[in-house]
């Protein structure tokens, strides 16, 4: 579990960090669309070996739907860093 945690937590911040770049750096709107696909589909696949009672419910709504790793990117990466360092310590 924890590599899939590891991994949608990367991908959060890696969202976070793309959206935060200048649209010059990012491919535009086009390039957005697309690196926010992938890292949804990332998110997705880790969340497969997870229980879905181990995910706190709103970042659990949050990474479901693609929010999590879309504009609103850096507002989730503290919660989904938090819940990855709360799994380390279990």
């Amino acid at each position: 579990m924890y590599f899939a945690l590891q991994s949608i937590a990367g991908a959060v911040r890696d969202a976070a960090r793309l959206h935060a770049a200048p649209p010059a750096l990012t491919g535009g709107e086009e390039g957005l669309k697309r690196a926010r696909a992938h890292f949804h589909a990332q998110v997705l696949q880790s969340l497969r070996g997870i229980p879905a009672d181990r995910v706190p419910g709103a970042l659990r709504d949050a990474l479901v739907s693609g929010e999590a790793v879309g504009p609103d990117a850096a507002r989730w990466l503290p919660a989904a860093v938090d819940w990855l360092a709360r799994a380390c310590q279990e």
